[in-house]
């Protein structure tokens, strides 16, 4: 238990100053793929309340797969990406998607003559 809370405040450590991402991010994967095997060594003792809902353990677990999902995103803005999101483009093409249906639509057609 020492050793798995010395690996999570490593990686917070690499996270929150920024230094060692590389480390960090490979820490995490390691810690993270041990934490999430439980699911496949033991799920009826993770899913055994009624209704197979998760309990508390599982819930823990799930999570880890929120902190996966922030390492995949540090990994990818240090090798360069940009999280660009071009809501004019999606605009357009929603728009062009409507004018393709104006002959169906006779409201949309009288509204753009």
């Amino acid at each position: 238990m020492v050793l798995v809370a010395a690996l999570e405040c490593a990686i917070s450590l690499c996270f929150a100053t920024g230094r060692f991402l590389r480390i960090g991010v490979w820490l995490l994967a390691f810690q993270k793929l041990g934490a999430m095997s439980l699911i496949l060594l033991f799920p009826r003792e993770l899913f055994a309340v009624p209704y197979h809902a998760p309990t508390l353990v599982a819930q823990y677990i799930i999570k880890d797969v929120v902190l996966v999902a922030e390492g995949m995103l540090v990994v990818a803005t240090w090798t360069g990406a940009r999280i660009v999101t071009e809501l004019p483009s999606i605009i357009h093409y929603v728009h062009e998607f409507r004018r393709s249906l104006a002959p169906f639509d006779l409201e949309f057609h009288n509204q753009l003559t």
